[in-house]
């Protein structure tokens, strides 16, 4: 059986164009990807103090974040780490499923941190979030099956009370 170099030609035409095809498609697609990158991320913008607790190293402040990631945010617990133990105290509460800490991209909006802790200086605070990619605001219900399916992301705020700054 002699083969030809017509027949050798045509028969590594057929495997080669597949995969410079395979090859093609799957870097186009990363390439798409990676220019059309979703991100679900808030920033914190303000923070005032309110009102004290009674104590001297609790009280109430109202904190302003904005959400500058590409995803709408729905904002969960916000709770403030103690490094000593290692404990997160909520200081934001959830609302039993319903939370109207539903942010568009660029949109802001602020709320209170009640009996936050103000013995160490730089605060870490812990704010969970999930995305929502409909066009539609949120029911109470939509909320509570995301969180209730959905693992959320945690953005990590520090704020400095001293200097009154942000860090994340």
């Amino acid at each position: 059986m002699k083969i030809s170099a017509f027949e050798l030609i045509r028969a590594a035409t057929g495997p080669l164009m597949i995969l410079i095809m395979l090859f093609a498609v799957g870097y186009g697609a990363v390439m798409w990807e990676r220019s059309h990158q979703e991100y679900l991320t808030v920033k914190a913008t303000s923070m005032r103090f309110v009102s004290g607790q009674g104590v001297p190293t609790s009280s109430n402040w109202n904190m302003s974040i904005v959400n500058n990631g590409t995803l709408t945010f729905i904002l969960g617990l916000v709770c403030q780490r103690t490094p000593r133990t290692n404990d997160c105290n909520t200081v934001a509460p959830s609302f039993s499923g319903y939370n109207p800490y539903y942010l568009k991209h660029g949109q802001s909006t602020w709320f209170m941190l009640a009996n936050v802790n103000t013995t160490l200086p730089v605060w870490e605070l812990h704010l969970q979030g999930w995305a929502w990619t409909s066009n539609q605001a949120p029911s109470s219900q939509d909320i509570v099956n995301v969180e209730s399916v959905s693992i959320p992301t945690t953005e990590w705020i520090y704020y400095n009370s001293t200097g009154n700054t942000f860090g994340q």
